[in-house]
């Protein structure tokens, strides 16, 4: 009973820290004037017009998301170039979340939500797994896919 509502809290969890933030992120707006900088970068070109060109600079380092390698430490979103770059590495869990009570269930639906998402940004998911019963074999397909995805040279 108790991993069938970690695993309804943990759904809630990766929801919650979903692309709705990203999607906004990633997305420019219609009213953007060329005096607006990115966030990230300033590699964004514009044109005479002064909107910023959708079209891809084809002067990029394949493999590298945002078209090169980030400084150390800067983290980078994936994106159709390449993976996401200097992805912060979460804490492992200590053995109490092992613990069967309430503080060992949230100690392990936290770390599974922090390690899922590692996973997505870079698709190593082995730390995840070890938070999931072999019989969620949807997780265990989803983790296989996106494991993939990363080995194929995909970025998510």
């Amino acid at each position: 009973m108790l991993w069938l509502v970690g695993v309804g809290l943990g759904s809630l969890g990766l929801a919650a820290c979903g692309g709705e933030n990203k999607a906004a992120e990633q997305e420019p707006s219609s009213s953007s004037s060329a005096s607006e900088t990115p966030q990230d970068s300033g590699s964004a070109t514009s044109s005479a017009s002064g909107e910023a060109s959708n079209t891809p600079d084809p002067n990029f380092s394949k493999g590298y998301s945002g078209g090169e390698k980030a400084p150390d430490g800067k983290y980078v979103m994936a994106d159709y170039r390449g993976p996401a770059q200097n992805v912060r590495v979460p804490a492992r869990p200590d053995e109490s979340y092992k613990v069967n009570s309430l503080e060992g269930l949230k100690k392990s639906v936290f770390a599974w939500v922090e390690w899922s998402n590692y996973g997505i940004q870079t698709g190593d998911f082995d730390v995840a797994r070890q938070f999931v019963s072999n019989e969620f074999t949807e997780e265990i397909e989803r983790y296989d896919y996106y494991t993939k995805l990363y080995k194929e040279g995909a970025g998510l």
